[in-house]
């Protein structure tokens, strides 16, 4: 499972135009890149997806 937090801080701080360190994009980056990360991402765009056609 996927700690969303450093993406919901990662997003908000690019909305305000607030600057994060290279450590912490760096962080964020090797996140992203698990398979399962990838793969939940993949799911909840589905279920997204899907959630709006109701």
């Amino acid at each position: 499972m996927a700690d969303r937090y450093p993406f919901i801080l990662t997003g908000g701080a690019q909305e305000l135009e607030f600057p994060l360190s290279a450590c912490y994009r760096d962080y964020v980056a090797r996140i992203e890149a698990r398979p399962a990360v990838r793969e939940a991402e993949r799911r909840e765009a589905l279920s997204e997806a899907s959630s709006s056609q109701l």
